[in-house]
Order: structure tokens, then C-alpha cells, then sequence
């Protein structure tokens, strides 16, 4: 199929394959979050327009498509406001590039920016307590070997407080455990690196994972932590992934315990400030 506009078509990619890992020197998962973004927007297009990449033109990123867009994130896709400014940016992003590289489309990136950030609501921050940590790191099944990996996942977050994507990111070669003083090295925005220590718990949580997932660790070292296989395809395990067994684990440790706040996510075991022993309670 003929495209209808080529400068559009190369622009998208030059503005994925060179501005942004390149000349702005943007992270990987940043560009993979701005592609997501740019798909996203395509979906819209397609669904609500009737307009296909192939007859998608650089006039079609205005001001009322991408209102547009913004709704549809909210009623079709249910996402919060937060999510929706994540994309917009990412189109105004890619506005302000047609810009730079063309005068005469600096039209584009005002109409953009004149579309408005969705206004967030202020929430109450719900901080898990000790007893509601400790029945949400018991409440995987740990004789099946996906429980077992997302509990010892949980264990990790809570002991590095890591971000969900850095412990994602992690691979073999990350981990130190055969030092008197075991660590794990953490990539976090902006590629900057940190090492951070890991509890004698933790290391024992560890090893008995990858003696599960990682028989032969030591000669893969470039291999994801945490994986999933599909269509026998070994894959780095999502952030979707992640919510989907915490939010399913927080129901069912909420019927156990009313400390248990009804929405769990990731940063709750990031943010839990008390220092727990993790010994017996989820062995």
C-alpha cells in the first residue's frame, strides 16, 4: 500500500532511531515507553478514524485528534491521568522534533502543546503495615514455580526498595552472591548504576530460585532474572505481570487481614520503612 505521507513515515522513525537514543540519549525503557505511547495513538486513529499508518498524515497530529486520544485513554482504556500526561508528553515530544527539524511544522507542536495535562487527583498514599507485608509475601502458593517466582520477586522489591522496572531489568550478571557481602547492581533512570545489599534472607530466597529458573546461571549471564516463556520464547517478565499477581495477592490477603490496603501495588513494598525479618514468615 502507497504511504500517503513519506516525510511523516521517516520522521517517526528518525525520531525513535536517532533523536531520542542518540542526540537526547534517552534510556532504553524511555524510547519503549514513547513507542508505546506513539502505538497507542495509531490504535486511536485506526479505531476512531478510520485512519491507518498508511494513511496517517503529519496534519493528523493536531490539537482535536489528540484531545481525542486523551479520552479515549480514559473511557476505552481506563487509564488514570497520570498515564495520560505520560502520553501525552510523549507526542508532544515527537511534536517539538517535526519542529526542530522543520520550520514550517512548528504549527504542529503549538497545537499539541495547547492541549491541557489532565488535572490529577490528590489520594491517600495506603502504606502497608507489618502483618498486612507479612500475609501478602504468604499468600503465593510457592509449590508451583510461577507462585514461588513472583513471592521471591515480592521479597526482592521489598528488600532493595527498588523500582518495579530496575528489578525487571536486572540479569544474571547483575547479581553478586558469592562475596562475603552479596549485592545486586540496579540500572535506575538515566542508566545510572547502583549497588545495593542484599539480607542473608534474601540470598537464601535467591539461590533457591534460580536453582529453579536459572539451573545453570553461571554460563548465562546475560539472561533476564525474571522471565516469561511464550511459545517457548523466553521473554523479560512485564510490569503488567507484576501488578496483575500483587493486586491478586492483595484481595485474597485482605480477606486474612484488615491491614491490607484494597488496592495494592508495587511501590507499597518499596515505601515500607520498618525493617522486617523475613525468616519464618515466608519460608
Amino acid at each position: 500500500m502507497k504511504l500517503k505521507d513519506e516525510a511523516l513515515i521517516k520522521a517517526i522513525h528518525d525520531f525513535f532511531q536517532i533523536y531520542l537514543p542518540k542526540q537526547k540519549c534517552y534510556s532504553g525503557n524511555t524510547v519503549a515507553s514513547y513507542k508505546y505511547a506513539f502505538n497507542l495513538f495509531l490504535d486511536y486513529m485506526s479505531e476512531s478514524k478510520s485512519i491507518s499508518l498508511f494513511e496517517l498524515s503529519i496534519n493528523d497530529v493536531n490539537k482535536d485528534n489528540i484531545n481525542g486520544f486523551l479520552e479515549w485513554l480514559t473511557v476505552k482504556r481506563q487509564n488514570s491521568s497520570s498515564t495520560c500526561n505520560q502520553r501525552l508528553m510523549a507526542l508532544r515530544s515527537f511534536a517539538k522534533y517535526l519542529g526542530l527539524n522543520d520550520f514550517s511544522l512548528s504549527s504542529v507542536y503549538a497545537g499539541v502543546c495547547a492541549v491541557p495535562a489532565k488535572k490529577k487527583n490528590s489520594k491517600i498514599v495506603e502504606f502497608l503495615s507489618e502483618p498486612a507485608l507479612i500475609e501478602l509475601l504468604n499468600q503465593p502458593d510457592t509449590r508451583k514455580s510461577k507462585e514461588l517466582r513472583n513471592q521471591f520477586f515480592m521479597i526482592l522489591m521489598y528488600d532493595t526498595a527498588a523500582r518495579c522496572q530496575e528489578l525487571l531489568d536486572i540479569r544474571i550478571k547483575d547479581l553478586s552472591i558469592s562475596s562475603g557481602a552479596p549485592f545486586v547492581y540496579l540500572t535506575g533512570r538515566g542508566n545510572k548504576i547502583r549497588t545495593v545489599p542484599l539480607m542473608d534472607t534474601t540470598v537464601r530466597h535467591l539461590l533457591n530460585y534460580l536453582s529453579i529458573f536459572h539451573p545453570e546461571y553461571q554460563k548465562y549471564g546475560d539472561k533476564y532474572l525474571f522471565y516469561v516463556v511464550t511459545h517457548g520464547v523466553s521473554h523479560r517478565m512485564s510490569t503488567d505481570t507484576v501488578e496483575t499477581f500483587m493486586k491478586k495477592y492483595g484481595k485474597s490477603a485482605l480477606q486474612n487481614c484488615p491491614d491490607v490496603p484494597k488496592q495494592v501495588h508495587p511501590h507499597q513494598l518499596r515505601h515500607y520503612g520498618e525493617c522486617f525479618k523475613m525468616g519464618s514468615d515466608c519460608s
